[in-house]
């Protein structure tokens, strides 16, 4: 039986998306909640499907699906200006934030996707900042933190 994941992974527009601040910028707690409400909000917006993600003080790791792949730069540059713009607003970071570019990865099959997921909710773990990754609040692993992949998988 074929489910909705499978089509969209056979659409080739599922995406691994790694994202780094610039040299010596790290998120504080306060940065950290912003960020996981901005995800959330372009989520509920529909700018794209949330299927992962880890935020760690220095880096954004996404799984996401856009509509067509053409738009994924145009949604990588859109996450990061408006993360950027809020934590400004705020007085929180200065105007360099981010490392210019990102790194992408295709997910076409589930293997890739599940492979993926455990990867991303390693990280917080893997970088020491907790003991296990249910545990990371920032990071789809969380039992707080619910993805579209709970509806189509």
């Amino acid at each position: 039986m074929m489910s909705h994941l499978d089509g969209y992974l056979r659409a080739g527009e599922v995406f691994y998306i790694s994202i780094f601040t610039d040299k010596g910028i790290y998120f504080s707690e306060e940065s950290l909640d912003i960020i996981l409400d901005i995800i959330y909000d372009m989520n509920e917006k529909d700018y794209f499907l949330l299927f992962g993600f880890t935020i760690l003080p220095n880096e954004l790791h996404l799984i996401i699906r856009v509509k067509t792949a053409n738009l994924l730069d145009k949604m990588v540059k859109g996450i990061k200006r408006r993360i950027s713009k809020s934590l400004r607003s705020r007085s929180i970071l200065g105007a360099t934030l981010w490392k210019k570019g990102y790194t992408v990865e295709n997910i076409n099959s589930r293997a890739q996707l599940i492979e993926a997921l455990n990867f991303v909710h390693r990280l917080a773990k893997e970088k020491g900042l907790i003991d296990s990754p249910k545990k990371y609040r920032y990071s789809s692993s969380y039992m707080g933190n619910p993805t579209d992949l709970d509806a189509i998988w």
